[in-house]
């Protein structure tokens, strides 16, 4: 079994962790934890070498936590995947799909009433197009908030 996690370094994309390292021992599944970096077509350069710095420390940030995570027992591997197309639910969803993935895993954060209709374009897309059941990870604090694949506001 082979479980995908829409990873964000924040307390909601902590949440979502635990829910995916949960489910990843209880069914001795791999466990893929996914940095979603959303590019834009018209970017500037300074904007780019920004993000491209910002890639460098997220990607060493995600190999210490795959680390910790093998050290924990776990079959873990971590990616940061690009799209171009400015949505990290997209990206999110590709690498499930390229995956084989048996089960998503994404947080979830409190949303206004135009939000909760909207779910979030980063949730629906992955809720809409995911090749396998989409578990939703909710905050222990509903107050929190959450964010999904890498970007807020979280979908």
């Amino acid at each position: 079994m082979d479980i995908v996690l829409g990873y964000v370094d924040t307390p909601h994309g902590q949440r979502a962790l635990d829910e995916a390292t949960a489910q990843a021992r209880a069914h001795g599944a791999r466990l893929h934890v996914v940095v979603c970096d959303t590019t834009s077509v018209g970017e500037h350069a300074s904007q780019a070498r920004d993000r491209e710095e910002g890639v460098a420390a997220a990607a060493e940030r995600l190999d210490e936590l795959v680390a910790r995570l093998v050290d924990d027992g776990l079959d873990a591997r971590g990616e940061v995947v690009r799209d171009d197309r400015d949505s990290a639910g997209a990206a999110l969803v590709d690498y499930a799909t390229r995956a084989e993935a048996d089960l998503i895993v994404v947080g979830v954060r409190k949303r206004s009433r135009v939000g909760k209709l909207l779910l979030g374009s980063n949730l629906q897309d992955v809720i809409l197009a995911a090749p396998c059941s989409v578990l939703a990870a909710k905050p222990a604090d509903p107050a929190s908030g959450g964010t999904v694949g890498g970007e807020e506001p979280s979908a």
